[in-house]
């Protein structure tokens, strides 16, 4: 489970696990249409080569933090 927070980043958890926080990278947000989806895309992509659920969060991070300040 993954609770995206926007600035304050990514709350998420395994099933079986305790809840975990991963911070946001700093960005100079150009456009939030779609920060979203970015992320889950990054996480999805992430989660479909078998990475971590760190990983995952991660990547899914990195993945909006891009579309946001417009890289994407």
């Amino acid at each position: 489970m993954c609770l995206t927070c926007g600035s304050e980043g990514v709350h998420y958890k395994a099933a079986s696990g305790n809840w975990q926080h991963m911070p946001a990278q700093p960005v100079t947000v150009k456009n939030a249409t779609g920060a979203g989806d970015a992320f889950w895309a990054g996480f999805i992509s992430a989660w479909n080569v078998k990475q971590t659920l760190d990983d995952c969060v991660h990547h899914g991070i990195e993945i909006a933090s891009r579309k946001l300040s417009g890289d994407l």
